[in-house]
């Protein structure tokens, strides 16, 4: 077929181009193909999905093609019917997709219509999805396409696909075997069998590798080759394994085999399978020996599947002689199944059944050689144990006793046991004694081991003990465990079983014990004694999951625009069986939570919901909140029957979606109060995920209560959380835009959209711009990042005639930080252009005064930076919201940004991100308040409280209110908007350091806040001075007079004393500032005592001056102890400090008068008088 190639025609006339008419086959310019990705095979999964890609590449001389469209086929008999989600409709070069299922009466057809393909070569690969049917496993799946042109000429006759089954190619496993035998059955001599030792299994299984489809419809067989020293045990007892009476046996290779064949629908079922053996008389002990295993396809034995070896040991161990131990199994039920242990309203009667062991090897350690070491006396049952009751199945302790016997009525005994025929003789002399509450009693005798069961008690009355005695002391010599044991069964009183069934508990303990006599062989005797217990449930509603696998999605590939639909089932049972109907679980609703980029899909899917809601960024998650009312909200119509509730919702997606799998969670939560009834504060420690039944899922580690704080803890509603399911997000292949936000700066909480944040005046927000190159093979050029700035009325960056539905501006908050490696960013304060290119050419630079005055900012590649496929790029950008706007009304502003780039063949690219949200919720529409408590206590003694202090409590808006500390130390701010506030200390209480550290409290609604400040004691530095004192005489002020002794007393009356030095003065320093009285108390030589009370005050770093003068005497005076001048007369000041106490020792400094001092100071000052007296008589003559 030819086709024709002209020049100059745009895409929109739908026609080739080039620059002559001329006739060339497909595949010339343009060839296409159906492909799976590199690093995959063709294989696909039993019913599974796979993603396949279109991959379309022109030759680099190829003319530009317009209308272009590919056609892929999918063979109806092999193929499930696709959908337009299965395709991709924003690739670059896809202008729309369409799904033909009718045309084609075998095949469903594909179409993708390619936008304008510009000269130069192209290379693109388009992802879509196939689902392929349930098919044997030899079973093809094809898949062709063909590329066309806008009249229906082939461009390229493409290139077929094919996918196939995997084979199932199970896989052996042979677990190693050990036997333990008696050593009465071990030669000595070579330590072989002696006796054949029949009845050892060996555990084998075979199944499915990792990886691989179930489906194969070949037929396995399983044989194993056994050691020569064992054989087939054609003798096994199957009644209790019927899963492994599959075995042929081939004596002549001593082979032992088995076949495996597919179910109906192609599916293979394996199962542990026990391989019965018996050990041959000579086999080795204590020796290992192997045995070899393989699968094979029936009809072809030589082509190994799998094979496997493992090893078969007998081991000889000596008998262990333990004391016996009494034991005890207990069970109450109703009905005739003794596992059915729940009870309705409608119960009426229990049944009891117990067996009491009289050996209890492995109750004490001991081991399956083990022998006992007594002789057994007598058993002694007494049934009458207290009954414990509690309100929850996970409670370990009982709550309360509501009955103190007189509950069993046993009629049937029985004595059991494996022991040897001269013990069994032993064993049937014996004496049954039952005892009955009214005082009665029933002897029966001789009670055979192995008799039918003996029936008693004829007249159902209340047992209150059985006590079985043997004739003689029995010593059992079996070693296979529980050995002997005595059976009891009858029924609980019917009294007793209507108080459990009216009573308003939820779990019953009946209690019974037993007690084992035992003769020692050194003729002592010695007891033992075992409680034994049985639950009794009640019947109550659950929720439960359903089968395990109740979250599920119905394909694990999601594409660009593409839906997956989510859905969760679970099971409700038993709500018939509530007593109070009150407690009905009420106003169900369904959550699902979903990573960002995830939104909720075409409405008309959603099954089993109304009223649905989207919550972005849920409760601060990072999560998208999906939620509705289910349609069966009040489970009250739910019968004894399981009723299973079924919930599904479609999700898609958006830029903001990350390639990769993601998570969706799903809640079921009843939002009334009655599951009280239930105490569900309790339940939650345990994690299970029903409302009260809560033994079926302990395993279940992944499941847990409101996980994700659906409801506030202050309200007594539920979730119940279920195992999370995955799907595969692959995103267009080309250059992709992708904006998201968080609140503040470094929370790493990236989302699309804030949600209801109640956001205020100048809070921050990053802006992350992440461009990605999602293309197969293709890099980008002059990557060129625009973000304008959200502003009120703005308008798209690539598209002016949309608005962006800003309510109000944000921002820059400082320059963009960590700018990525071979990039480089400007800013702009221009207003915004309509058109990407006008933007381009504003006025950019890196230096920028005002950072609240930008407009736009600018991530540019630098020369030689390439962005790789399947590589990304991203910057974050700090803004922060306007504090002049109304925040009593919800807002929003977007943000999107531009970018463009250049492929190899300089073909320009530019998209446009997603919007990244940011919300503001009303926050003053409804006002909360709170309180605040303000502690003030000592730094150095916590219990030590201050009053006096004063602080200063300013809110976010501005507002201030002040107080101070009680005398408790506290001050109580009371009336406090909810909202964040600012506390400081602004005075200190008396002899404490102000803390000058602010705090910050959040303030939140119908609660305290507790602050704490601690206050250091103040370091006090005494204050001091100095004060001189002077001695002049009265006639002449310039002589300075030593020797006058004076008294120097400070405002505590502490007095020092004083003589003026050889300059007439005394200096005293480090004096405390105050008020001081200085006396004269001894005149110098020749003067009067002046006796005048001098006041003085001393100030801080001063030297205070005081200058006292002395008049003349009339007569000479003869001091009866004369100065003897350079020798009495001090050179410096003496201080001498009165003494309060005899015994004190004088301080470093002080100079103290001593009794001998002053007799010599006497003495010298006579001869010092006398001298002058006889020089004042010459002068005279």
């Amino acid at each position: 077929m030819t086709i024709l190639i002209l020049a100059g025609v745009t895409a929109s006339s739908g026609v080739i181009v080039a620059d002559a008419i001329s006739a060339v086959a497909p595949d010339t310019y343009l060839s296409s193909e159906v492909m799976i990705k590199d690093d995959e095979n063709n294989n696909v999964t039993y019913g599974g999905d796979k993603t396949i890609y279109e991959h379309l590449e022109t030759k680099a001389d190829s003319p530009t093609i317009s209308g272009a469209y590919s056609v892929i086929k999918l063979a109806k008999n092999r193929f499930k019917a696709p959908v337009v989600s299965d395709t991709t409709n924003n690739d670059n070069y896809i202008l729309r997709s369409d799904v033909d299922v009718t045309s084609d009466p075998n095949n469903y057809l594909i179409k993708l219509y390619y936008k304008e393909i510009p000269a130069a070569g192209i290379d693109v690969k388009v992802p879509f999805v196939v689902h392929t049917l349930k098919m044997s496993n030899d079973s093809s799946f094809p898949i062709s396409d063909k590329t066309y042109d806008n009249q229906g000429n082939i461009l390229s006759n493409g290139s077929d696909l094919t996918l196939k089954y995997v084979l199932a190619n199970p896989v052996l496993f042979i677990r190693e075997t050990n036997k333990v035998v008696s050593e009465k059955i071990v030669s000595e001599t070579d330590n072989t069998l002696t006796k054949e030792v029949p009845g050892i299994l060996i555990n084998t299984f075979g199944g499915s590798s990792a990886g691989t489809s179930t489906v194969d419809n070949r037929t396995f067989k399983v044989s194993i080759k056994l050691p020569d020293d064992y054989k087939f045990d054609d003798t096994f007892d199957y009644s209790n394994d019927s899963d492994s009476n599959v075995w042929k046996y081939d004596a002549k290779n001593n082979t032992a085999s088995y076949t495996n064949a597919p179910n109906s629908d192609g599916t293979h079922t394996w199962n542990w399978v026990s391989l019965p053996v018996t050990a041959k008389v000579g086999a080795k002990v204590n020796e290992k020996e192997k045995i070899e295993g393989k699968i094979t396809v029936v009809g072809n034995d030589t082509d190994v599947i799998s094979n496997s070896s493992s090893t078969i040991k007998l081991e000889k161990k000596k008998v262990v002689y333990v004391p016996g131990e009494a034991g005890k199994g207990f069970v109450a039920y109703e009905g005739d199944n003794s596992t059915n242990n729940t009870i309705t309203s409608d119960t009426k009667k229990l049944k009891l059944s117990g067996s009491l062991y009289a050996t209890g090897n492995f109750l004490n350690g001991g081991t399956a050689t083990s022998k006992m070491s007594e002789y057994v006396d007598k058993i002694v049952d007494e049934p009458q144990s207290d009954i414990d009751v509690s309100n929850l199945y996970n409670d370990d302790k009982a709550k309360s006793t509501i009955n103190n016997g007189d509950y069993s009525i046993y009629n049937q005994i029985s004595l059991k046991g494996k022991v040897s025929a001269d013990t069994k003789a032993d064993v049937e002399k014996n004496t049954v004694t039952v005892e009955y509450t009214d005082g009665t009693t029933e002897v029966i005798r001789n009670l055979n081991a192995s008799s039918d069961v003996y029936n008693f008690n004829l007249d159902s009355k209340i047992v209150k003990r059985v006590t079985l005695k043997f004739d003689n002391p029995v010593h059992v010599t079996d070693t296979d465990g529980y050995n002997l044991s005595v059976d009891l069964s009858g029924s609980m009183t019917e009294s007793t079983a209507k108080k459990i069934v009216n009573s308003d508990y939820l779990k019953i303990s009946v209690k019974n014990n037993v007690t084992v006599y035992y003769d020692n062989p050194n003729g002592s005797q010695r007891l033992s004694t075992y409680q034994a217990n049985t639950p009794v449930k009640k019947k109550v509603p659950s929720v439960t999951n359903t089968n395990r696998d109740w979250a599920s999605v119905d394909t694990g590939d999601m594409l660009p625009g593409g839906t997956v639909n989510a859905s969760a089932s679970y099971e409700v049972k038993n709500i018939e069986s509530l007593q109070d109907k009150d407690k009905v679980l009420k106003n169900g609703k369904m959550f699902f939570l979903v990573d960002t980029g995830v939104k909720l899909g075409d409405p008309s899917k959603i099954d089993g919901l109304t009223n649905v809601q989207v919550d972005y960024n849920y409760k601060n998650t990072g999560k998208t909140a999906i939620y509705g009312d289910i349609t069966n909200g009040d489970l009250s119509s739910s019968s004894e029957n399981t009723t299973e509730l079924n919930y599904t919702i479609p999700l898609t997606n958006t830029n903001a979606l990350d390639k990769g799998n993601h998570d969706f969670e799903a809640y079921l939560v009843f939002d009334n109060n009655g599951l009280d009834s239930y105490n569900l504060n309790e339940i939650k420690k345990s994690g299970n995920f029903e409302t009260a039944n809560l033994d079926n899922y302990q395993s279940n580690t992944n499941w847990d209560i409101d996980n994700h704080n659906l409801y506030d803890s202050t309200e007594n509603h539920e979730a119940f959380l279920g195992e999370h399911e995955t799907f595969s997000f692959t995103p267009s292949a080309a250059l992709t835009a992708t904006s998201l936000v968080e609140q503040g700066t470094n929370s790493d909480n990236w989302v699309e959209d804030t949600g209801k944040i109640a956001s205020k005046p100048g809070n921050d927000f990053t802006y992350l711009l992440k461009t990605s190159n999602y293309s197969m093979n293709q890099d980008f050029n002059n990557v060129d990042v625009i973000d304008v700035l959200p502003m009120v009325g703005d308008k798209y960056i690539t598209d002016s005639t949309k608005n962006r539905g800003s309510e109000f501006s944000v921002g820059l908050k400082q320059a963009v930080q960590d700018v990525p490696k071979g990039y480089h960013i400007t800013y702009s304060t221009d207003t915004p252009k309509n058109e990407y290119a006008d933007n381009q050419s504003a006025n950019w630079s890196n230096s920028v005064i005002d950072w609240s005055k930008v407009t736009m900012v600018r991530l540019q590649a630098d020369s030689g930076t390439t962005l790789a496929h399947d590589k990304s790029v991203s910057v974050k950008i700090n803004v922060i919201t306007p504090k002049n706007i109304d925040y009593k009304t919800d807002l929003v502003t977007n943000n999107t940004y531009a970018v463009s780039g250049k492929t190899i063949d300089l073909k320009s690219v530019l998209v446009e991100s997603n919007k990244a949200v940011i919300r503001t919720v009303g926050v003053d529409q409804v006002v909360g308040t709170g309180s605040m408590q303000i502690n003030k206590t000592d730094a150095a003694d916590a219990n030590k409280h201050l009053a006096g202090a004063s602080f200063k409590i300013t809110s976010y808006d501005g507002t201030v209110k002040t107080g101070t500390t009680n005398k408790s130390g506290v001050l109580d701010v009371t009336d406090l908007t909810a909202g964040t506030y600012k506390v400081i200390e602004t005075q200190a209480p008396t002899g404490y350091q102000l803390d000058s550290t602010e705090q910050v409290v959040e303030i939140t609604t119908n609660k305290t806040s507790n602050v704490m400040f601690l206050d250091r004691r103040e370091v006090v530095i005494p204050k001091t001075g100095s004060l001189k004192i002077i001695k002049v005489a009265e006639q002449d002020k310039t002589k300075k007079l030593a020797g006058a002794h004076f008294n120097i007393v400070d405002e505590n009356g502490k007095t020092q004393q004083a003589i003026t030095n050889s300059d007439g003065e005394i200096n005293l320093d480090n004096l405390t500032t105050g008020n001081y009285e200085v006396t004269e108390t001894q005149a110098p030589i020749g003067y009067t005592l002046n006796s005048t009370n001098n006041r003085v005050t001393v100030t801080n770093d001063q030297t205070t001056t005081l200058m006292i003068s002395n008049k003349l005497t009339d007569k000479p005076v003869i001091p009866a102890n004369p100065i003897v001048p350079g020798k009495d007369i001090p050179t410096k000041s003496t201080v001498v400090v009165q003494k309060n106490d005899k015994g004190k020792l004088p301080q470093t400094g002080e100079q103290i008068i001593s009794d001998y001092t002053l007799l010599i100071f006497m003495i010298l000052t006579s001869i010092a008088g006398a001298w002058m007296l006889y020089q004042y008589r010459i002068e005279k003559h």
